[in-house]
């Protein structure tokens, strides 16, 4: 019974330390989900784990959406500990915990994407300013700076949500345009597990495939997504490079 008790938490452990990753990513989106919950559901719309369609199969991924008359708020969340250095300008920001350093893509520009997606799939007429791009750690994630001083962006911890959202007051959208929101979104939000992981697989593969691509290409100063030339340009993020058939075609890089 030893032997057989000893194997069981051997496997566990093992299955454990596999998927450590995930399973701590889980728990970290169930307690921001957890805090969300606590907003006043006639008020406020929530809408997770949304797989918005772009173009050429791929997808953009959003944790949490919230929508209510004070704004869109679209939260990506961080289940990073130890300190995290960054600015809202930074490529990269990083990760510290002891000795070990890792370095990870700027949240707040990987977050605007999602929010640019979100913006082109509504395909409405709604002002930039009822958008907030939230970014969200763990508790277990100390700040080595101000998040306060960001304009472009909040970051915070999870329980801080509620009060941030709570605080919005002014009107952005009307309330017709927040049913026609959950409408539009009912049809991704709404789909069977199956779907979903496929849509999740091809989302993963799409990443892994547009990386190797995107580099190669744009190293030659060419849009990975049309073939026009791309161009220098400065943006609230900061330099980047777009592509010269705008309005046309869309695609940005960081410089």
């Amino acid at each position: 019974m030893e032997v057989f008790l000893g194997i069981v938490l051997l496997v566990l452990f093992v299955l454990f330390t596999l998927n450590k990753s995930k399973i701590i990513g889980s728990i970290g989106e169930a307690y921001v989900r957890k805090q969300i919950m606590t907003l006043n559901p006639e008020v406020y719309k929530s809408v997770h784990d949304l797989y918005i369609p772009i173009n050429s199969g791929r997808t953009s991924q959003i944790d949490h959406v919230i929508i209510s008359e004070y704004g869109i708020f679209v939260i990506e969340t961080k289940n990073y500990e130890g300190w995290i250095f960054g600015s809202e300008n930074q490529k990269q920001w990083t990760q510290v915990i002891y000795k070990r350093k890792e370095k990870f893509s700027n949240p707040i520009w990987q977050n605007y994407g999602h929010i640019q997606a979100l913006k082109e799939y509504l395909g409405m007429e709604i002002t930039d300013l009822a958008f907030y791009n939230i970014v969200v750690f763990t508790k277990r994630a100390e700040f080595k700076f101000d998040p306060t001083s960001f304009t472009s962006a909040k970051i915070m911890h999870p329980k801080q949500i509620t009060r941030f959202i709570h605080n919005e007051i002014g009107r952005k959208i009307s309330q017709g345009d927040v049913n026609k929101i959950l409408v539009k979104l009912s049809s991704i939000k709404d789909q069977d597990s199956k779907v979903k992981r496929e849509i999740k697989k091809n989302h993963v593969k799409k990443i892994k495939e547009s990386k190797n691509t995107q580099q190669v290409i744009t190293k030659l100063g060419q849009c990975p997504k049309c073939g026009n030339a791309l161009t220098s340009r400065k943006g609230k993020y900061g330099a980047f490079m777009g592509c010269s058939n705008y309005p046309k075609c869309r695609y940005t890089s960081a410089s």
